[in-house]
């Protein structure tokens, strides 16, 4: 058995590495890594977050890492990524859909359940599999109808708990996808048998950052080193501003929306943020729908006053929790 080097660093250059994409990416290798240690009984993990929150850039990135092989002989596939795009309407059209997925043919009339079965495991191990990645994994929870959902869940339990393969899963997915891990309850009991949460790590949720945050600073710096400019450290005026005035962009579709604004060609030539300024308010015309351009000179008083706004939410939301988690610790005493 070849051992891999899993220590691998993300290139910074492709993924702005937060402390929240960092915690995801280790949870990754550590589920990558009970590929090598049979003595060890998969887990597989969650990753969720509102759309645009980067859970599908940082799937794609890390299978970018570790690329299929192929020679002659064989064909090594070691990190298999499959997004699902719509729900299925029976368990045995989930299972053709990876099987296809992988390369594998396609079986035609009427093909028993047990037989899918055995030609996926028969995939995944001569391929070496050794972990899969199912983005968009909400979408099974709108499938057909609730008996389609339960069959699909209970076969990737199956999947995980098979002994015949080493590769465990990493589920991602928007909010909806958390109905994974309530599967199995009913009247607030659980049946082991087919919770799938008792065969998970806990959840890794990405999530929104705050403005004027550390991790939001550390955000517009990383995207302003993708275009050549220096980091903001001196916070002027004109800074924050700035720092400001991406964040309002940021909150339409998240680091979609960064990527959209700053990854593009027409940034690249820009020799300071002034000159950058004018390149992104044509940017965000082009690509946001937001009807108040915030890099827009003339909205100066609008972004600060949506910035101020967001801040007293924030603050009520974060008394809100810490009370909520006081009452939920006081319960438990």
């Amino acid at each position: 058995m070849v051992i891999r080097n899993l220590a691998i660093e993300l290139p910074s250059n492709q993924l702005h590495q937060s402390t929240q994409i960092m915690k995801a990416l280790d949870k990754i290798k550590l589920i990558h890594a009970m590929y090598d240690k049979p003595n060890v009984n998969k887990k597989a993990l969650l990753i969720y977050g509102g759309s645009g929150e980067g859970k599908t850039h940082l799937l794609k990135t890390y299978q970018k890492q570790f690329k299929p092989v192929k020679t002659r002989e064989k064909q090594t596939i070691p990190v298999f990524y499959y997004a699902i795009r719509q729900g299925k309407r029976s368990v045995d059209e989930f299972l053709k859909t990876l099987i296809a997925a992988l390369g594998g043919p396609i079986a035609k009339g009427r093909v028993n359940s047990s037989e899918l079965e055995h030609q996926f495991i028969i995939l995944l191990r001569d391929l070496n599999v050794e972990i899969i990645l199912l983005d968009e994994i909400q979408n099974l929870s709108t499938t057909y109808d609730g008996i389609v959902f339960q069959g699909i869940i209970k076969n990737l339990c199956w999947l995980i708990d098979e002994e015949n393969i080493r590769c465990s899963i990493v589920f991602a997915g928007s909010h909806l996808a958390k109905r994974l891990m309530t599967f199995g309850s009913k009247d607030k009991k659980l049946n082991d048998n087919e919770q799938l949460s008792r065969r998970m790590l806990r959840s890794i949720c990405l999530s929104r950052m705050p403005p004027s945050s550390k991790s939001w600073v550390s955000c517009v710096n990383w995207h302003l080193n993708q275009v050549g400019l220096p980091p903001i450290t001196h916070f002027n005026e004109a800074e924050k501003l700035f720092i400001d005035s991406v964040y309002i962009a940021y909150l339409e579709r998240s680091m979609s929306s960064l990527n959209d604004l700053f990854i593009q060609d027409n940034c690249i030539n820009s020799k300071s943020i002034d000159d950058l300024l004018v390149t992104l308010e044509s940017n965000f015309d082009t690509y946001c729908k937001g009807s108040i351009n915030p890099f827009r000179a003339k909205n100066t008083d609008k972004v600060k006053e949506t910035i101020r706004l967001i801040k007293i939410a924030a603050k009520k939301d974060a008394n809100k929790k810490a009370n909520q988690d006081a009452y939920e610790q006081v319960s438990c005493n």
